[in-house]
């Protein structure tokens, strides 16, 4: 875990890499997973086996699955599930190596700050 990073009670980290100045909530499960700097993961939300970019947030409840990639500044709402890859608003196919097929339930939005895309800073 990198300076500047908060963690909540009763999370559980486990086989995985959080970033610089990231806030974890309490009651978060992440395992096996990448949180680059200055990501937020809220109260309760399941990370497994993923990579959440610089300034993404996972919201309250929010579930991402295996093999998921949630890229810059991206925001996954609250109760947000089985998201397979998660980048300017759309979910990109197998062909650009993000994972398997899915699908979001729920509500997947970008900061208006990382909206023009191109924008892209180094990782942990």
């Amino acid at each position: 875990m990198a300076q500047g990073t908060e963690v909540g009670n009763n999370t559980f980290i486990s086989h995985s890499v959080i970033g610089r100045n990231c806030k974890i909530g309490a009651n978060v499960k992440i395992v096996g997973s990448y949180i680059w700097n200055g990501a937020t993961v809220a109260d309760g939300a399941t990370i497994s086996y993923s990579i959440v970019c610089n300034e993404a947030r996972i919201m309250a409840g929010a579930v991402v699955d295996k093999a998921s990639l949630v890229s810059f500044r991206v925001r996954l709402l609250s109760r947000v599930s089985c998201v397979s890859c998660v980048a300017n608003d759309a979910l990109l196919p197998r062909a650009t190596g993000c994972g398997r097929h899915g699908r979001a339930r729920g509500s997947v939005r970008q900061d208006r700050a990382g909206a023009g895309g191109g924008e892209r800073r180094g990782g942990v």
